[in-house]
């Protein structure tokens, strides 16, 4: 029989270009079938009790595998007595502990925690199945873990970070681009390891027709605007977050020219893009969901 293994998310844009060619952009990440079930079942489960949804759920940044018993005490050289507080926590069927594959590149855990890591507890209690794992570091800004590292155990207070349950909560259009602060999903992504040491918002759509599709050939769903300046001597302001995009953005007037530094992530290369703004018909605005029953509210800037 078939077994899911994982998800993989990817979208997919494509535009004609000479000669009948398509040029095209795929981005996606992939994530362990494990993990994901483990966070839906925690939510099913606050369904389950009467309990609102909640907005928000904290995780480590990690990809997380597994590592059989026998090999974590004849390769990594697990002590007996480890051995047998984790045995307590295993599955009958599944003899197996948690390592650490990957952390969140530019995240607090890649400087604390390494590929290959095992993981021996969390706030002083042992885990080996990643349902324990998750719910002890939910709702918790901090966790202590200890990890078994090249024989030796090393004790290490990581900072979890928030995920939204409710999908995208922030959104900007200006001049026909989508932009939504960077995915965190995407920075596990294989084919982006640096991912998030770029600050900047992530441009997640393109609408057809638009200011920016008329003036630019190249595909821009996936890059990051990092930067906003004017044409003339005016300051150059860096982008960190929709929050301060907007803020750059509130020094131009209609018809105005506005440079954009955009970071291509996938090519690992820097262009400019010059918008004239179009407030008219085009106005550059946010978009948000109130915490009222997720109703959006338009705010025009």
């Amino acid at each position: 029989p078939n077994t899911v293994v994982g998800f993989h998310m990817s979208r997919e844009n494509s535009n004609a270009s000479e000669g009948g060619n398509d040029s095209c952009l795929r981005l996606g990440t992939s994530i362990p079938a494990l993990e994901v079930r483990c966070h839906v079942n925690l939510i099913l489960e606050l369904l389950r009790n009467g309990c609102k949804l909640p907005e928000e759920m904290r995780i480590l940044p990690l990809q997380l595998g597994t590592v059989s018993l026998a090999d974590a005490r004849d390769i990594w050289h697990l002590d007996s007595n480890w051995a047998s507080n984790l045995l307590e926590t295993m599955d009958d069927y599944q003899r197996q502990v948690l390592s650490v594959n990957k952390c969140m590149s530019g995240s607090e855990a890649s400087s604390l925690l390494e590929k290959s890591d095992i993981i021996l507890s969390v706030d002083d209690v042992a885990v080996s199945r990643m349902p324990d794992f998750v719910s002890r570091i939910n709702k918790k800004q901090f966790v202590d873990m200890e990890v078994l590292r090249k024989g030796k155990i090393k004790v290490v207070g990581v900072e979890t970070i928030p995920v939204s349950c409710v999908g995208v909560k922030e959104i900007a259009q200006f001049s026909g681009l989508i932009l939504q602060a960077q995915p965190v999903a995407l920075a596990f992504s294989a084919n982006f390891d640096e991912f998030e040491a770029i600050n900047g918002v992530f441009i997640t759509h393109v609408v057809d027709n638009s200011p920016v599709m008329k003036i630019c050939e190249n595909i821009l769903t996936g890059c990051i605007i990092t930067e906003v300046s004017s044409t003339g001597e005016g300051e150059t302001m860096q982008v960190s977050s929709i929050d301060s995009f907007m803020l750059a953005m509130g020094s131009f007037k209609n018809g105005e020219l506005v440079r954009l530094t955009v970071k291509n992530v996938r090519e690992n290369r820097t262009e400019l893009l010059e918008v004239r703004l179009d407030l008219v018909y085009w106005p550059t605005r946010i978009v948000t969901r109130k915490p009222d029953g997720g109703i959006k509210a338009y705010n025009i800037v």
